[in-house]
Formats: C-alpha cells, structure tokens, sequence
C-alpha cells in the first residue's frame, strides 16, 4: 500500500513540479522523461497512462529542447506502438501548448461563455484519444487513430483560410515560444525517418502503417504551430510536401489520410509566392493537381475522396486569385 501511494502521489504532483522549473530541472529532465514513458502500471492505478501523459507533457513544455530531442531518439528506438504514439501525441500537445495556441483557444473559448476551458482545449491535439490510453491492443490503437486523423483532417477543412499560429491571432497577444524549436523538432523526426525509412522493424505490417501515419501527422502539426513568423516555415513546408507527397498511393488509407493532411498543411502554411504556385500549377504525371484529381475520383475511401477534392478547390481558388495576390491558402 506505501509503494502504490508513493507511486500515485508522485504521478499526481510530477506536473506541477516540473512546471516550477526547479533549478536543477535541465540536469534531470531527459532522466526522468525516459523513467516517465516506460513507467509500468504494476499497481493497476486508475488512470495511470494520463498521469503519465501529464507528467510528459510537462516535461516537454518546461525543456523543450532538451526532452524534445530525446523523445524524438526515443520513438525511432526498440519500444512498443503505444509508446511511439504516447511520444508523438506528447511532441503534438507540447507544440500546442509552447506555440501559444492553447491559450488562444482558451480564450475564444471564455469569450464564448466556455466553462473548463483547460479541460475542453487539453488532449484535443494528441494522436490518440484518452480513452484508448490503457488499451494494449493493437487493433483498437489503429482505430484510434484513424478516429485522429479524421479529427485531424475535419479541424483543417473547417481552418481553411484562416491562417496560421502566429501569435495575434487574437486582441490578446500570444507569443509563440515554438518558433525558433519548431525546425529542430520536425528536422530531427524527418531525419530519423530517412535514416531508417527501409527498417521493417519500424515500418512492417499494420502496426508500422499506423506509426507511419501518425508521424506524418505529427509532422504536419508541428509545422502548422511553427507561426507564420518562422524564418524556416517555407523550408518546412516544402519538404513536409515532398514527404507525405509519396505517400499519397500507400495501400493503407490511414496512411493516405495523413498525406492529404500534408499536403493541406504545408500548402497552408507556405509563405514563397512562386513556390506555391509552382507545386499548384505542375501538371505532369506526378503533378498535385493530376494527382488530387485521380484520388477525388477513384480512391477508395471515402474521406480521401473528399479531402483531395476539398484541397483542389482551394487551388482553384488560389489560381483564380493570383492575378490580384489573394490566395486562398493564406
């Protein structure tokens, strides 16, 4: 009974002792993020896995860049498909947070007449709902995460247009502290990836499919909460688009899904004028508008059908818009 109370207490008030950032936090912080995401629930605690998540999330808002780069180690490691998700969403919720969004979403949020503002914002960005944090079945990850994505791609469609983090997004004025982090994180997990993009130990089967996907979308968010102001929010956008780009004909719809969410994402968020209208415009065999127009027409799902019919009427709109400089991915 004193080591599972121990173990409680200490999950329990692990938040709100990172977020104080005790002096010798920058000595220990990638200590203890590794002891917090393999942690085992040996007591069978109630709510265990989102004690855990709180605890990561802190230690990633309070060190980025220290806990940021080894979560980014860590996930590419020799770990379960739980884990790797429990890092992505981690990375996701801690760019939420660090990039001053949540803030602006508290805030719309109170100036609606919201009540628990924290608690309606909080998890909204993980890859995996919080109900699914316990489960140790691969087959109800997989379906989490499709759920995710759909989440994922709905949020953006109904987004379109509206821009981008940038900080004064609203009267009150939020300062985006994800900025100059941004390039390190989403350089580190595509590195990773080229680095061992052929190991079928990462990428076999469904659960490597899933994993896939939800690095693609991990990618896509941490670029949409780099802001507008990022110096290296172009470079980033071009070679997220030439990433998920690939994947558009992967066997596995997930894996679809998240490319379109790549794509609209680093469309969305591309500042070079020429640059975007080059990738518009490219007609040939392996062009976007070709491309967006066979997946409209023959994929299979669903959800991809609309999605890249959704993206290529924006670029019809922006096409129509470029003689007077409104594009409409702005």
């Amino acid at each position: 009974d004193d080591a599972f109370s121990r173990h409680e207490t200490g999950l329990q008030e692990l938040p709100k002792l990172v977020r104080s950032r005790p002096l010798d936090l920058p000595d220990i912080a990638m200590d203890m993020m590794v002891e917090v995401l393999h942690m085992e629930n040996k007591f069978d605690m109630e709510h265990f896995s989102e004690m855990r998540m709180s605890g990561l999330l802190a230690l990633v808002v309070a060190e980025p860049r220290i806990v940021g780069a080894g979560l980014i180690g860590e996930v590419f490691g020799s770990c379960s498909l739980m884990t790797r998700m429990n890092v992505l969403s981690a990375l996701c919720e801690g760019a939420f947070e660090i990039s001053g969004a949540k803030n602006l979403a508290e805030n719309r949020l109170r100036i609606e007449g919201g009540t628990n503002e924290a608690g309606k914002v909080s998890g909204k960005h993980g890859l995996i709902h919080a109900d699914t944090l316990n489960t140790s079945s691969d087959s109800q990850l997989q379906v989490s995460v499709r759920d995710g994505i759909n989440h994922a791609l709905a949020d953006r469609t109904r987004r379109w247009g509206r821009g981008r983090v940038s900080g004064d997004e609203s009267k009150g004025m939020v300062v985006n502290r994800f900025s100059n982090l941004a390039p390190l994180w989403f350089y580190g997990l595509l590195g990773n990836f080229v680095e061992r993009r052929d190991d079928p130990a990462l990428w076999g089967g469904a659960v490597g499919s899933t994993f896939l996907a939800q690095l693609l979308l991990a990618m896509s968010n941490i670029l949409e909460y780099s802001g507008s102001h990022n110096a290296g929010v172009d470079a980033m956008s071009k070679d997220l688009f030439r990433l998920v780009w690939g994947f558009r004909q992967a066997e596995v719809a997930e894996v679809r899904m998240a490319s379109l969410c790549g794509v609209a994402t680093s469309l969305a968020c591309l500042r070079d004028r020429s640059a975007l209208m080059g990738f518009i415009q490219e007609d040939g065999a392996n062009g976007l508008r070709r491309g967006l127009q066979e997946i409209a027409a023959s994929d299979p799902d669903n959800k991809c059908r609309q999605l890249a019919s959704s993206i290529s009427k924006q670029m019809q709109a922006a096409l129509q818009y470029e003689e007077s400089g409104l594009l409409g991915f702005s």
